[in-house]
């Protein structure tokens, strides 16, 4: 820790000497609606992004807040934890990465958002659709990229935030950069400490009674720092860490009178990246390390595992006059250590190869891509259903339209738990196969300076989708039964009109089961469970000189929380307000932000409450030089 207020206090001493000054910026997140501009890595792939996340305000939020409130995601939140459903699909078909490697559990499979806060990074995307031609297993339904800015420039930050709301929320965060034309320096920190105590009704109870969330506190610390120097014009060298500590109570359901449980979460990142620019072409070496320690307790339940992911990556990428082709391969090593597997230390080798082409020919562009994984290659448990991984492209442009189709193949091999899980209740199946992913989809685009416009025509298959289910025996396990068909349209749209913006999203997704599990299974041709037909967002924002005022409205479609349809949540619309204001004369800013309006009672998983009505404050102090 000593280590940590010795960074503080060398950035203090810097900004002691400089002669700083404010700057204005945008406030509340900046969106655009961009293609292929993430990195080179997502060509093909739809892309919606949210920038200036880190100078943006309301530091306590999670990125489960953030996406439900401007994206097409449909967030489940239960308990402490948060998970996203995108295009149909279940929240381990996610894939959130850091910086392009994947940090999702490697025993579930699924990422808590909750311990995602959105001004940890300087911007993160939402890809749309499946990307694992590209990024691997997991992305059937969408992936989250999470990415930091390295600029070298002269520029000297200090930013100091502050958060509390009327649910006892208490956050604080510290963002500080330093960097000139060799060198880039910048380290974040957060604390949030938020006793959850909102006021809800009881919908389970006879006369829905009122009470307080209890047993839901949360503790989180975290600390990320990017080191950059620049070699020389065509030598880059960086490095990056990302560790966070996040305790909490884990609230039971409203059925529940009273709950002890216990959950602690913590994570540690390493990434070490090298580029080089030459005649050749561009080389990228890239090495990450990952640790997570779990530990979950109960009454009579302790549950630990760790988990280690060493990822080695080589990139080589030539460009041409019309072209470009790039070929990549990764060397994997995954560990685990579980108090709840069969095998309780399991270790895995694999080994990624990706060759990915792009042609432009005046206003068309092709891209085509094709990915294989050798899995678990030194082991009697290999893979042997890992399919090649094909991804073709097209676009064509005419004035300020865009028309692009695109088709890939998209797969999740199953997780540890999915394997090797054993409980009095439950096993694992070693013998399940990976799902194996169709996605086809076509989109219509419009820009000009005031719109920018994305029409989406999306439809998704998913084989050997894995299912949990009692045996004659009465213990559950997973197999590959349920095909899936998903199909749906989405729709997002920028206005900017002088001072005022308009930013909506919206999506309609029909996904049903097309094989019956059982002669008994009602499901056949049903929405799947917790997947809303229709969403939407829509913020209306306007600037004047020192003030930035947003009005979002949220709608949730009907979600069935069984597969017959026989139990469903109740459709929701949530209104937000956000107002920021800054003087120019003062390095100070404030804002405010009222959430759910008027004070809406509604779930998005079922017996699992959701605050009302909710103000929260924030103070702001920046101190800028360049």
């Amino acid at each position: 820790m000593r280590y940590i207020y010795i960074y503080i206090l060398t950035f203090f001493g810097i900004f002691s000497v400089a002669n700083a000054q404010t700057i204005d910026s945008i406030q509340l997140p900046e969106f655009t609606l961009i293609e292929n501009r993430l990195t080179d890595d997502n060509i093909g792939s739809k892309v919606q992004s949210f920038n200036n996340i880190k100078v943006s305000n309301f530091s306590s939020d999670n990125i489960a807040d953030f996406l439900q409130t401007y994206s097409n995601f449909y967030i489940k939140q239960y308990g402490a934890l948060a998970t996203p459903t995108f295009r149909g699909t279940s929240s381990s078909h996610t894939l959130i990465l850091w910086e392009g490697f994947p940090i999702n559990s490697l025993t579930t499979g699924v990422y808590d958002l909750n311990l995602l806060t959105p001004s940890s990074f300087d911007n993160f995307s939402v890809i749309k659709g499946g990307s694992s031609a590209l990024f691997g297993s997991g992305s059937i339904g969408g992936s989250i990229y999470l990415h930091d800015k390295i600029n070298f420039i002269h520029k000297k930050n200090f930013i100091y935030s502050s958060n509390f709301n009327t649910s006892g929320l208490n956050a604080n965060n510290i963002y500080l950069v330093f960097s000139n034309k060799k060198f880039f320096s910048s380290v974040y920190l957060n604390r949030i400490i938020n006793k959850n105590n909102f006021e809800f009704s009881n919908t389970s109870r006879p006369n829905n009674p009122f009470q307080i969330n209890s047993h839901a506190q949360v503790y989180s610390n975290e600390i990320k720092s990017n080191v950059a120097y620049k070699i020389n014009s065509n030598n880059f060298l960086k490095y990056s860490f990302w560790i966070s500590k996040n305790d909490r109570e884990i609230p039971g359901n409203m059925t529940v009178p009273s709950s002890i449980a216990k959950q602690f979460d913590d994570s540690y990142r390493f990434l070490l990246n090298y580029s080089n620019n030459s005649k050749l072409g561009t080389l990228n070496f890239n090495n990450s390390y990952l640790i997570e320690d779990f530990i979950y307790t109960d009454k009579d339940i302790f549950s630990t595992y760790n988990t280690t992911s060493y990822f080695s990556k080589a990139n080589f990428i030539k460009t041409f006059h019309k072209s470009k082709i790039e070929f990549e391969q990764t060397f994997n090593n995954n560990n685990v250590s579980s108090s709840s597997l069969y095998q309780k230390i399991i270790s895995e080798i694999n080994l990624f190869t990706l060759l990915k082409y792009n042609y432009k020919l005046n206003n068309l562009n092709f891209i085509s891509s094709i990915r294989h994984e050798n899995r678990n290659i030194k082991s009697q448990d290999q893979f042997k259903n890992i399919p090649i991984l094909p991804l073709f492209s097209t676009d064509l442009r005419i004035n300020n339209i865009k028309l692009t189709y695109l088709i890939n193949r998209n797969f999740r091999v199953p997780t540890f738990n999915d394997k090797y899980w054993i409980s009095s209740g439950s096993i694992g199946n070693i013998n399940l196969l990976a799902e194996d992913s169709w996605n086809n989809e076509i989109s219509f685009s419009f820009a000009n300076n005031n719109l920018n416009f994305d029409f989406t025509v999306f439809s998704l298959i998913v084989d050997n989708w894995i299912t949990w289910l009692p045996q004659d025996n009465g213990v559950w396990t997973p197999l590959n039964l349920k095909k899936v068909k998903s199909n749906g349209i989405e729709i997002n749209s920028i206005l900017q009109l002088n001072k005022f913006k308009t930013i909506l999203n919206y999506s309609y997704t029909k996904t049903t089961n097309q094989i019956a599990l059982s002669a008994n299974d009602n499901s056949l041709d049903k929405q799947l469970r917790y997947v809303p037909k229709n969403k939407f967002n829509i913020s209306f924002k306007y600037s004047l000189k020192n003030i930035d005022l947003l009005y979002n409205i949220l709608y949730n479609d009907i979600v069935y929380t069984v597969s017959d349809q026989s139990n469903f949540l109740d459709d929701y619309l949530l209104n937000n307000l956000f107002l920021n204001y800054k003087n120019s004369n003062t390095r100070f800013e404030y804002a405010f932000k009222c959430k759910n309006i008027f004070n809406i009672s509604y779930q998005s998983y079922e017996n699992y409450p959701n605050p009302g009505r909710e103000f929260v404050f924030n103070i702001k102090y920046k101190l800028i030089n360049k």
